[in-house]
């Protein structure tokens, strides 16, 4: 039997799941969002989960595995980061001290970064975010070579 996971502490309506939704207004599917990027290879494989289960998610794999402190600190890599919309759904869980999206797909990196434009210079309403915005940041590259060995 396949169960339902409880709800996260995030509503649906609050401001993260705003940001959540704003950013890809004009897309009808992520096959259509995946290829408008430039990721057009058969060897990418584009999917997110909810805002809120990914809230879950964190907050409880934190709780049961993590030798970080509860509330603040650690760094977290989205490796894959697509779009951004992980990576800053992540940083509405914890205080990181960094909170960081590597993405390899050109067009997919383009808009994770103009995500966090549009929230640094306060253009999505009510946004407020846990993790300080300059926190946050996104990087153009492969898995296989960017530094991410201080994950935590």
């Amino acid at each position: 039997m396949i169960r339902r996971p409880p709800k996260s502490t995030l509503s649906s309506s609050s401001a993260a799941s705003d940001v959540y939704k704003r950013q890809l207004p004009n897309h009808a599917n992520a096959k259509e969002l995946c290829t408008s990027a430039g990721c057009t290879s058969q060897s990418f494989n584009y999917g997110e989960v909810g805002l809120n289960y990914l809230a879950l998610l964190i907050e409880r794999t934190l709780g049961a595995h993590s030798a970080l402190p509860p509330g603040e600190g650690g760094k977290f890599y989205d490796i894959g980061s697509g779009f951004g919309r992980q990576t800053v759904g992540v940083s509405l869980v914890r205080r990181w001290d960094k909170c960081v999206g590597i993405e390899l797909v050109d067009g997919m990196h383009e808009c994770a970064c103009k995500l966090l434009e549009e929230l640094q210079a306060g253009r999505v309403e009510g946004f407020d975010p846990v993790t300080p915005l300059e926190k946050i940041q996104f990087e153009h590259g492969d898995l296989a070579v960017a530094a991410w060995a201080d994950a935590d």
